[in-house]
């Protein structure tokens, strides 16, 4: 039964529905306790009298903003398809995860040639 609601929806109930006429008013009276609270039903009220008000500048900031938000999203897009991060062995992202640094090589093994009386000799 849940796949099917997952797949299919909820049947979405009628408004006179006693059962959900309970549900709907509590979630509207939390709904304009919030807007209350936030003030967000006076910003709203603003930015729809202005929008009244003004009707080409609205469109023009709204669509300015969708075409920059259009541009920063094809840019980003374009940025993480160029960008090839360097293919690295699963040991070495290890250790520069964990911080290692590769020991350097000594160039001689010691003990060869490395005697002390060798400076001293005279032929």
């Amino acid at each position: 039964m849940k796949i099917k609601k997952i797949l299919f929806g909820e049947k979405v109930p009628d408004r006179d529905d006693p059962n959900y006429k309970k549900l709907r008013e509590e979630s509207e009276a939390a709904g304009r306790k919030v807007t209350q609270m936030t003030g967000m039903g006076k910003f709203v009220a603003k930015v729809q009298r202005f929008a009244e008000n003004h009707q080409k500048v609205f469109l023009g900031i709204i669509f300015a903003y969708c075409f920059f938000a259009t541009l920063i999203a094809i840019q980003r897009v374009n940025y993480l398809w160029n960008h090839r991060p360097q293919q690295s062995s699963a040991v070495e992202r290890q250790e520069r995860e964990l911080g290692f640094k590769q020991l350097a090589q000594p160039e001689e093994p010691e003990g060869e040639g490395d005697e002390k009386g060798d400076e001293n000799v005279q032929l």
